[in-house]
């Protein structure tokens, strides 16, 4: 696969698994009750948010440690520390103390206390803040912080992960099973993604090779019959195994959908979202937030069907609201833009938009 083409799906992995990854934290959430949680409606919520949403944080993770072996393998690992957390953790840390105002703000005029709500969990205020200890207050960039830990954990393996790629996967995966991780990485899935797309990058040649009906097919039965088999048996280990197969099944299936999508128009299209899709991802929680109290208090509640609009619309506004801050953040000054999105300008230009 040319340079051109492979950049291109890339891009446009980028875009589809964000809008997918959106629906997940459409307020009230989809761990609240609401039509589309537990009512008439679950499947809708079922199949964008539990399964495309959460299986495009699987593809994302992936196409990351391709890219990091692709990019920055002969980098000092000192330096690519260095530039993924301007990239990831410093935008993290400012659209997360956003998201934490605006919770004391509408705690404010609603009377209630947010701080509390927000620690009942046990999550400390440090926590909360940055996802040093815990889950951060604005759990859609929790993501990140565990991206970037994931990255750095692959790029110290590397020099490993060349002789003993086998070794190593098994290994991770044994550590997301048993769920073994805490508190390096919270969601080990990350890490054992960014680790499989590593290996997959000093594997082959280009990132569709293992999408050749000759590896595809057989790849695919075999995570087919083994998520068959797997949900047969019981207990903790087996409902993880059960989620990582399925997450790998829907990786296979979303990297394919990108390879076929991305040689139309409309592919073409959509790769051109990607340049501020990262802004949508950083502003769509606190944005959904802010239309959800104003919808809730005007149309209506997570029960009624108007919310249907709501969930289904909420993706598209976001790329509409990442369009308009990226837009503002084109003419921004240095500093604000590495603060708000991680890069300038002129680096978002070059196709380095995003993790």
């Amino acid at each position: 696969m040319p340079v051109r083409d492979e950049a291109q799906l890339i891009r446009l992995c980028r875009v589809l698994c964000i809008f997918f990854m959106m629906y997940v934290h459409v307020s009230p959430g989809l761990s609240h009750a609401s039509i589309v949680s537990g009512g008439e409606l679950t499947w809708l919520g079922d199949l964008l948010g539990h399964i495309l949403g959460r299986a495009s944080v699987a593809t994302l993770s992936l196409v990351s440690g391709y890219l990091l072996i692709r990019t920055a393998a002969s980098m000092p690992i000192s330096l690519i520390a260095r530039r993924r957390f301007r990239t990831l953790l410093v935008p993290m840390l400012v659209w997360n103390l956003i998201y934490y105002l605006l919770l004391l703000a509408k705690a404010g005029f609603s009377g209630t206390r947010a701080t509390a709500a927000l620690q009942e969990d046990g999550n400390d205020l440090l926590a909360l803040l940055t996802g040093l200890t815990g889950p951060t207050a604005n759990l859609s960039l929790f993501f990140l912080r565990d991206l970037f830990v994931s990255l750095i954990i692959v790029r110290l393996l590397m020099p490993w992960l060349r002789r003993f790629p086998i070794p190593i996967i098994a290994g991770v995966c044994g550590a997301t099973l048993l769920d073994l991780l805490e508190p390096v990485v919270f969601r080990p899935s990350i890490l054992l993604f960014v680790c499989a797309g590593a290996i997959y990058a000093l594997k082959a040649n280009h990132l569709t090779a293992w999408l050749a009906p000759k590896v595809l097919g057989p790849s695919g039965v075999v995570l087919a019959v083994g998520l068959f088999l797997i949900q047969r048996a019981q207990g903790p280990v087996a409902a993880e195994a059960e989620s990582l197969m399925l997450r790998a099944l829907l990786t296979l299936g979303t990297l394919t959908l990108c390879a076929r999508l991305a040689k139309t128009g409309a592919g073409g299209w959509l790769a051109e979202f990607e340049l501020r899709i990262f802004e949508t991802y950083l502003v769509h929680a606190s944005l959904i937030g802010i239309l959800w109290l104003i919808w809730s208090t005007l149309v209506g509640g997570p029960h009624d069907f108007s919310y249907v609009v709501f969930f289904l619309g909420m993706p598209l506004v976001s790329i509409m609201g990442g369009q308009i801050l990226g837009a503002f953040l084109d003419r921004a000054p240095g500093m604000v833009q590495m603060l708000f999105r991680g890069k300038s300008r002129d680096a978002l230009r070059q196709g380095r938009s995003g993790p």
